[in-house]
């Protein structure tokens, strides 16, 4: 008889469980997806900041150059907040991927940036990738990104 009625409840099991999981992945999507809103908003006012996105091993790959842990990442960063002013910034999301704790998520960038020693205006669109990790406290944080500029 209790085999018979687990047969019976599965469906319903399942059917529970698969309901939580999607409630789950579309909490974890629009977190993620707030990250980097977040993101365009860093750039535009204080670029350093995004160096908390990233674990305290995180590696930036960026145009051929390695940026192990997050130091190297906020120095990164420090430079172009120093180096650069910006005019504008946008980072969309093209897909994502949760699988339990990690996700993948990728996506374009453009903006337009002055320098500030030449006064030069650049104008840059790149595609990126990203591997973040959800943290203890529901967080996510990003282990590896990779970007590149692309070129028309």
């Amino acid at each position: 008889m209790t085999k018979k009625l687990l047969i019976l409840l599965a469906p319903i099991l399942l059917t529970v469980t698969s309901c939580q999981t999607e409630k789950d992945y579309e909490a974890d999507e629009q977190a993620i997806t707030k990250m980097n809103e977040q993101w365009d908003k860093n750039v535009m006012t204080d670029n350093e900041k995004n160096a908390d996105y990233y674990t305290d091993d995180g590696i930036l790959v960026e145009n051929g150059k390695v940026y192990e842990g997050k130091e190297a990442i906020a120095n990164l960063f420090k430079t172009y907040q120093e180096d650069f002013t910006v005019l504008n910034s946008k980072k969309t999301i093209d897909d994502v991927k949760i699988e339990d704790d990690l996700a993948t998520v990728r996506g374009l960038y453009s903006g337009s940036f002055i320098s500030k020693l030449s006064g030069d205006t650049l104008n840059i669109k790149g595609a990126w990738v990203d591997l973040c990790e959800k943290q203890t406290g529901g967080d996510w944080k990003m282990v590896y990104s990779i970007g590149t500029e692309l070129k028309d």
